[in-house]
């Protein structure tokens, strides 16, 4: 086989495992992920404000955030899928997602629950994550 031949060859498979790559969202050349920003969030029950992708949304809670109970999260703004988990900063939560349910054009509602802190730590991460785009709002949680 001559050498242009070769060549020839792994430029196809070099171009062909680049594109596969891209495909399976390995290499996103386009779509650099931007830092995510972390927003003070006082009284979740009182609501917070965020903006993501230049929309504003709008969360809350239905009732008090403690310990050992459900409760429920609403959150205003269009989207296509709302996420929320429950993190600490250097701690690891265990799994806790938690996918929103859709009740209207812009009106989203997830029943959850804390994650067990035995550090019994009070400051608190709710990650929302809508359509890929996430923000980290800080708040503290007493424990009751």
């Amino acid at each position: 086989m001559s050498l242009s031949r070769i060549l020839w060859l792994a430029a196809a498979v070099l171009a062909l495992l680049l594109a596969l790559g891209y495909q399976q969202g390995l290499l996103n050349l386009a779509n650099k992920s931007a830092p995510i920003e972390r927003i003070a969030c006082p009284d979740l029950q009182a609501g917070c404000q965020f903006q993501l992708n230049k929309q504003q949304f709008w969360v809350q809670s239905e009732q008090a955030i403690g310990g050992n109970q459900l409760f429920t999260v609403l959150l205003k703004g269009s989207a296509k899928q709302v996420l929320g988990s429950w993190q600490m900063q250097g701690m690891d939560m265990g799994p806790n997602q938690y996918r929103f349910i859709q009740e209207g054009s812009d009106r989203w509602r997830a029943k959850m629950a804390l994650p067990m802190c035995t550090a019994s730590r009070q400051d608190w991460l709710f990650v929302v994550t809508v359509d890929q785009q996430t923000v980290e709002l800080a708040l503290t949680i007493k424990n009751k």
